[in-house]
């Protein structure tokens, strides 16, 4: 049941308001190992810092699925850095996407579509590791970022004329990039 997977993100602010019993699977300060996922957001060592490592919860539930979300992957240089559902759609390519066609100026998407396109992957990728759960028995760490999802969405639209270097294509003049 929808009880049993923790879907909610733990944002460093929000911390103190989503810690409780009935909201992550705490009982009493013990995990309770009827929990199936516990997915965290941002820097971990944050999390690591208040008992949510990997280890130390694989420890009372082995088969856990275990989701680690950033915006820009846990190496390389922007992996520390903050991240906001705009610089995403700035650096995936959206903007371009979105791009007034007479001027060429970028525009955003009116909506949080980094951070919306990010949770829809998040959730596929824990009903596939539950999946394999069942299958195995064994539970999974999946690394998730921000930007490599939404590139990933963004990837028919936005780069199909960019694909094959013999036979690149304007893709502001192709079907895809039309006004609707």
């Amino acid at each position: 049941s929808i009880d049993n997977v923790l879907t909610r993100i733990m944002a460093k602010s929000h911390l103190a308001r989503l810690i409780s019993p009935l909201r992550i699977g705490w009982k009493g300060g013990i995990y309770d190992e009827n929990v199936h996922s516990l997915v965290l957001s941002e820097q971990q060592e944050h999390y690591q810092r208040m008992g949510f490592s990997e280890e130390a919860v694989r420890k009372i539930n082995p088969g856990i699925i275990f989701v680690s979300i950033s915006g820009f992957g846990e190496s390389g240089p922007y992996s520390h850095k903050r991240v906001y559902d705009p610089i995403i759609q700035g650096l995936s390519g959206a903007t371009d996407i979105q791009a007034d066609r007479k001027t060429g100026r970028p525009n955003m998407f009116r909506i949080i579509l980094a951070d919306k396109v990010s949770a829809l992957t998040a959730a596929q990728a824990i009903s596939s590791a539950l999946f394999h759960r069942e299958r195995s028995g064994e539970g999974q760490h999946i690394r998730l970022s921000m930007l490599e999802a939404t590139i990933a969405f963004l990837w028919p639209e936005g780069m199909s004329g960019l694909t094959f270097a013999d036979q690149q294509v304007d893709i502001r003049k192709t079907f895809s990039s039309i006004d609707l």
